[in-house]
């Protein structure tokens, strides 16, 4: 997820440049990669204590927990807390749904799958989530970065600044593989940005306008 332009120069003229001043997200990537090892670390932990209390049902230690292994487990989980202990209808609904070959007994394999089933669910919500937000926090950086009077919104000086720099490390990089062209040169200026990203026409551009590029409300 990243910024989007809105209406630019003809034939999308401007929109690469548009990119490469609200920056590609090298810092999001690590971010989001952080959080990621951080997230499977904790689920490393729930799998673990998940995989205990089967072996702690497991009484005889035959891998295989019984009915009535099944039921004890509940019990005793439920000793003290009789506002919430289960009917016995619900216990042998759920033992049935878990022995899902119908053996009368549930194996390690079979009391991990709902587990399993719900946390792959749940790494896909959590995943988009943490990739647009360590992508909105690279953005919010680099509009920091670029409002260089500090007054929270970017003015077309410093829009202009920006492609300036742009202009020439693009020279430079040129230069370095060859004869430079005029037409490789960004050609898109603070002026043009400006047009492309003040949504309400007052001459500022907001963290919000800039991240949302004239176009698109990102939800988060």
């Amino acid at each position: 997820l990243g910024p989007r332009c809105g209406p630019g120069p003809a034939n999308g003229q401007g929109i690469d440049d548009y990119d490469e001043v609200v920056g590609r997200g090298s810092q999001a990537d690590l971010a989001y990669e952080q959080y990621a090892e951080r997230l499977q670390q904790q689920l490393e932990s729930l799998r673990k204590e998940h995989d205990e209390i089967f072996g702690k049902g497991d009484m005889d230690k035959d891998g295989l927990m019984s009915y009535s292994e099944f039921v004890a487990l509940h019990r005793e989980a439920e000793e003290g807390d009789e506002a919430n202990r289960y009917e016995d209808a619900e216990l042998e609904e759920g033992f049935g749904d878990l022995d899902r070959d119908a053996s009368q007994s549930i194996s390690l394999d079979e009391w991990r799958r709902p587990f399993e089933e719900h946390t792959d669910s749940w790494l896909q919500i959590a995943d988009t989530e943490a990739q647009q937000e360590a992508q909105i926090a690279h953005y919010k950086d680099v509009f920091v970065q670029m409002d260089h009077d500090g007054d929270g919104m970017l003015n077309e000086a410093e829009l202009q600044y920006e492609m300036d720099n742009l202009r020439e490390q693009q020279r430079r990089a040129d230069g370095r593989d060859g004869d430079w062209e005029e037409e490789s040169v960004v050609e898109l200026s603070g002026a043009g940005m400006m047009l492309m990203m003040d949504t309400d026409r007052n001459g500022k551009v907001t963290f919000e306008e800039y991240l949302l590029g004239g176009e698109q409300v990102v939800t988060l």
